[in-house]
């Protein structure tokens, strides 16, 4: 279970300005981590993402124990939905999610990567998509 509590995520702006951001709190505490004062950023998106991808994997951990390839393609299908509402997600990642779910055997897709969808995991029979390469190109 998620440790932030349910009302809280509901509580949190739609957006947030990197201005408004850096005049509250200067910085972040990450090194890595910069924040663009021209941005809004999507805060209660990335934040349900966590959340839910959370319940998610709870979720897909018993699918995957009883074998329920179909539970694990709507996890990865809400999954996909809020990378992309996020902004994370790339228009040719979810050509290739949606390409990739047309196929037979194909039971789930979903963009990922740190930031910008930059992979597409895929839950599929063997053999599903024994032509790939003619999907990425």
């Amino acid at each position: 279970m998620s440790e932030l509590p349910d009302h809280a995520v509901g509580a949190l702006p739609e957006v947030l300005a990197g201005a408004s951001f850096l005049d509250r709190w200067h910085t972040t505490d990450d090194a890595l981590t910069t924040v663009d004062e021209g941005t809004r950023y999507p805060v209660r998106a990335a934040t349900t993402f966590g959340v839910e991808e959370h319940l998610r994997s709870t979720m897909v951990q018993d699918a995957l124990s009883r074998h329920d390839v179909d539970a694990i393609g709507r996890a990865m299908a809400a999954s996909h939905a809020g990378y992309d509402a996020m902004g994370l997600g790339h228009p040719a990642a979810t050509a290739t999610v949606e390409r990739v779910l047309a196929h037979p055997g194909v039971h789930g897709a979903r963009s990922s990567g740190g930031g910008s969808g930059g992979t597409v995991v895929v839950v599929c029979e063997r053999g599903a998509l024994d032509d790939v390469e003619q999907l990425v190109r």
